[in-house]
């Protein structure tokens, strides 16, 4: 168990926040998402585009921690005592840890800590070898005198050695050949590896109702993220299929309003349906409200202000091209009188269309501060700017992913700055620069 060390002295800590290496750009996002959840003001005070380790000041050890524990990219929060630049020595770091070492194990002792344990990790390339990493360990472990004993398997405190060499992402090789060094104890691991194995408990081999565009698990909580999901968050997810993206929303205490335009994917198939999914990881509590809803023809009309997020993966694309309601032809006969089961004709929804429709209705149903995260296709091409956003919303972010050479996503992040203004914002029809269409 990490020693928290107390600063009530209101100066920020340093930490250092080592991030996966995949999905850079959402790195940041996430972080300044976890900070505004937690009501914590934190600067950036390092960050070096090869590398996924962030110096990171925050207001205190214990919210950093508690903000480490729900991120889902972040693989370890460390207490640095000690570390080197770029192409420093071994010497130079046991020199630089002695002081705040000796302190934190001093302050660790006093609350009856007595077992530790040090493992070495690199990033950029391969672990030194056993022997290396044995007479580093025992270089910086001049640090602990004799009354902390080792213990490999859950000691008081752990120590993390760490070699960053950096990596090219383009070749995929490591960028220096001496490392850069750091030495400090673990306070935290990310939700990805602590008791709750987020997301990889989530995996989609393993749900029981998916579909072809079920959103990857990852990427979904870390959109619940971004919405600044929490317990008391009212979410809508208005195209949500098979529900990956409510799932998570749900497993961070939301309660999730559900719909999609097509009633078969509501109702299911072969017993299994959205409903089956919850009721597997034990959400069905949090899930208020299925139904089968056009965002083209809201049904929300006499509510404002209702929802604390609004997270969604819009259809685009060949296999899940966007519909709304509509036909070309007027329909014979009446509906009603219709026998068997009844399906709306659909036409095509453009994208633009679409996002238009969606950030008219977030800036009518989000509560002032509430946010809006939804996914764009986009290409080379693509620009940030060729979004218009609704006056009522202010963009915060946007995380490119990549998926081949001329194709990526932007998931874009919003948050409702002012109120709706059905005289001004209800013809929202913004002249956008993109087109995708598919």
């Amino acid at each position: 168990m990490a020693a928290i060390m107390d600063t009530t002295s209101g100066e920020k800590v340093e930490l250092l926040w080592q991030a996966a290496h995949h999905l850079p750009d959402f790195r940041l996002p996430e972080l300044e998402a976890l900070a505004c959840m937690f009501g914590a003001d934190i600067e950036v005070r390092e960050q070096i585009s090869n590398s996924p380790f962030l110096i990171v000041a925050f207001p205190s050890e214990e919210i950093a921690t508690r903000m480490a524990q729900r991120s889902v990219l972040c693989k370890r929060l460390v207490a640095l005592t000690g570390r080197t630049k770029q192409g420093g020595s071994l010497e130079e770091l046991v020199i630089n840890a002695e002081v705040e070492t000796k302190r934190r194990l001093g302050m660790s002792s006093r609350k009856g800590y007595r077992t530790f344990k040090i493992k070495c990790d690199s990033f950029g390339r391969d672990k030194s070898s056993k022997a290396q990493q044995l007479e580093m360990i025992s270089t910086i472990g001049v640090h602990f005198d004799v009354n902390w004993k080792v213990k490999l398997k859950q000691p008081d405190i752990y120590y993390s050695f760490i070699e960053d060499y950096g990596l090219d992402r383009a070749t995929n090789r490591h960028i220096h050949e001496t490392p850069r060094y750091f030495f400090g104890e673990r306070l935290s691991k990310g939700a990805r590896r602590n008791g709750e194995h987020l997301p990889w408990a989530f995996q989609l081999s393993k749900r029981p109702y998916i579909g072809t565009t079920s959103m990857d698990p990852i990427v979904s909580f870390l959109m619940a993220n971004l919405a600044c999901v929490s317990n008391i968050s009212y979410v809508w997810d208005p195209f949500i299929g098979t529900g990956s993206i409510a799932v998570s929303c749900a497993y961070f205490g939301g309660r999730v309003v559900g719909t999609d335009i097509d009633p078969r994917v509501i109702r299911g198939k072969k017993g299994k349906s959205v409903i089956t999914n919850f009721q597997y990881y034990g959400l069905t509590g949090q899930l208020d409200c299925l139904l089968a809803h056009d965002v083209a023809q809201p049904i929300f009309t006499r509510q404002e202000g209702i929802f604390d997020a609004i997270v969604c993966d819009p259809p685009y694309g060949i296999r899940a091209g966007a519909k709304k309601i509509g036909r070309k032809r007027k329909l014979r006969g009446d509906p009603e009188n219709f026998s068997g089961s009844y399906y709306s004709a659909k036409e095509q929804y453009p994208v633009a269309t679409l996002l238009a429709d969606l950030m008219t209705t977030a800036a009518r149903l989000l509560r002032l501060g509430g946010r809006l995260v939804f996914f764009v296709p986009a290409n080379d091409c693509f620009e940030n700017d060729h979004i218009v956003m609704h006056p009522c919303l202010k963009l915060l972010s946007t995380c490119h992913q990549r998926y081949r050479e001329n194709f990526r996503r932007v998931l874009f992040t919003c948050e409702k700055v002012c109120q709706f203004n059905p005289s001004i914002h209800a013809n929202f029809q913004p002249n956008m620069k993109y087109s995708y269409d598919e």
